[in-house]
């Protein structure tokens, strides 16, 4: 008897935000940056405490072990790039700071991939997940509720592809997995083997890519405001996670990672970045591999004749959810550079909101842009407040667990505070998962 899959109906998201989209960038991807340093960041992994198999001014090759967490030595960490371990900074109670490589060619070849590299083994589950764990792969993967790497034991009830990004700029992902299609595919695949449940390929609407139709593969599609593009929306309106049933979610980009390990036997860090902001001559698309130095990316790009580097912010991730820091983040596929404002200016991307807070010190009204600022129908102002006093207890029941950091990040434009909920979230998310334990 044949199995027929009923397909999942188009969701449209109207509430939420929508954002002014600057000029998209050129499809056509420069190959020719040169990245000087790349860094793995604790900020990307809360709770890590890493033990480290290397130390300062150590050879490293493209996709070796870094360290490994302590708590769970199964999940590697691996090098984005070949060179030589610059810096170990730490954090509060030795939590990882950032690990910093800085590319350096050598001579006698200890940095190159081996050429004996061959097409991996998917004969089981279990081979793929001892893949995934020694190649340094498994950090691709967030687990959903609490936003955390998964433990190396953990089984997901589904898994989410995020092949869709509405942020100002993003880079779209059609074209770049049309290029590596044979890849994604094989991802595809890996993925469908790692669950007993569905794996959902969330993608626009108008997307032009069709997902290989299986028992477990399910195509799902998204329009609407900026939160229509957010996991935490698809999981929301899909297959809600819980701490008894964890849903992992990955990026499209690492999918191809993924399918491209298992092919070739190879670790592939580079991704597709996009460069955007009004300060720069033109918006592009560069590869540049996971960590990479912003500075050097960013290098000769800024139009000097409307902005000086000193005016100037370099965002890691969208002007909606980007963070300030010299290096990209592991999960962002997006450099955004801003300019500098004086208090109270309102930046670009606010333009269409019919309210836009200040950052001064006026009480918070609540009016309809701020009950439009988070996924899942969220109360805003009751969560704002929760979080912004630590009630752990609270939060949870207005519905943190379905967020993590970059579902808040709209709120830190729109409060008058000035307060940064992404921090505030994370601490309570960690509370919630240190009494779930």
């Amino acid at each position: 008897m044949s199995f027929e899959r009923k397909q999942l109906k188009p969701v449209s998201v109207r509430r939420g935000l929508r954002f002014s989209a600057p000029a998209a960038p050129s499809q056509t991807i420069d190959e020719s940056k040169t990245v000087k340093a790349a860094a793995l960041l604790g900020v990307d992994y809360p709770g890590l405490r890493p033990r480290f198999l290397v130390e300062v001014g150590e050879r490293v090759r493209e996709g070796q072990t870094l360290f490994v967490d302590r708590k769970d030595d199964a999940v590697c960490f691996a090098s984005p790039i070949a060179g030589e371990v610059f810096a170990i900074e730490f954090g509060p109670r030795r939590t990882l700071s950032a690990l910093v490589v800085r590319a350096k060619a050598s001579d006698d070849g200890h940095d190159q991939l081996p050429d004996d590299a061959e097409p991996l083994s998917t004969s089981s589950r279990e081979t793929i997940r001892a893949v995934l764990l020694s190649q340094g792969l498994w950090p691709a993967f967030r687990s959903r509720p609490f936003g955390l790497v998964p433990a190396s034991d953990e089984h997901p009830a589904a898994i989410f592809v995020t092949a869709i990004d509405l942020s100002p700029g993003a880079v779209d992902p059609d074209p770049v997995i049309a290029a590596r299609e044979k890849a994604f595919r094989q991802g595809l695949e890996v993925l469908g083997a790692l669950t007993d449940g569905e794996v959902f390929v969330c993608q626009a609407k108008s997307s032009t890519f069709r997902v290989p139709e299986s028992v477990t593969m399910r195509a799902a599609s998204f329009e609407g405001t900026y939160q229509a593009g957010l996991a935490s929306t698809h999981i929301h309106q899909l297959f809600p996670a819980t701490p008894d049933s964890p849903v992992w979610t990955i990026g499209f980009q690492d999918v191809i990672a993924l399918g491209t390990l298992f092919l070739t036997g190879r670790y592939d860090a580079s991704r597709v970045v996009a460069l955007t902001g009004s300060p720069l001559e033109r918006s592009k698309l560069v590869r540049a591999p996971l960590g990479a130095d912003i500075r050097g990316l960013l290098e000769g790009e800024i139009d000097q004749g409307t902005a000086e580097p000193s005016s100037t912010r370099a965002l890691s991730g969208s002007s909606v959810s980007g963070r300030d820091g010299g290096y990209l983040g592991r999960y962002h596929t997006q450099i955004s550079v801003v300019s500098r404002r004086s208090r109270g200016a309102r930046p670009d991307w606010t333009r269409r909101l019919p309210f836009f807070g200040t950052n001064s010190t006026a009480t918070l009204v609540p009016n309809t842009t701020v009950d439009r600022a988070l996924p899942a129908n969220i109360l805003a102002i009751p969560m704002m407040r929760a979080l912004s006093v630590g009630d752990a207890q609270a939060a949870k029941r207005l519905g943190a667990l379905d967020l993590v950091e970059e579902d808040v990040a709209a709120l830190n434009h729109i409060c008058t505070s000035g307060a940064d909920y992404r921090p505030l979230l994370r601490a309570v998310l960690d509370e919630l998962a240190e009494d779930a334990a």
